[in-house]
């Protein structure tokens, strides 16, 4: 699943959730994160986030920090439509993603 949003960098702007087995792995900034989710009614929910710990210039870690705080928190999500997913974060910014097949 890929998103956007306009707070992240210029030269980083796509965020990729996978969600596997009950692990969500997040991407889009420097480092990746994963966690266990759940969904309850319209909110998923994420466990504290595991990261790797690469340095990178300031904009992909401040990407990576505000990905980290957003899913720190319950997070609001609709299907708009069969192949995209909305989410409303924390800050009330939203994300739209839509369904990649796997490689």
């Amino acid at each position: 699943v890929l998103g956007q949003h306009q707070r992240l960098a210029q030269r980083h702007p796509r965020i990729r959730l996978q969600f596997v087995d009950g692990q969500l792995n997040i991407s889009g900034g420097c480092n990746r994160m994963g966690a266990a989710y759940r969904i309850d009614k319209d909110r998923l929910l994420v466990d504290p986030l595991a990261s790797t710990r690469m340095a990178c210039d300031g904009p992909r870690m401040d990407n990576d920090a505000w990905m980290s705080r957003q899913f720190g928190y319950p997070v609001r999500m609709r299907f708009n439509g069969a192949q995209q997913l909305e989410l409303e974060m924390l800050d009330g910014s939203k994300l739209t993603f839509r369904a990649v097949p796997r490689k």
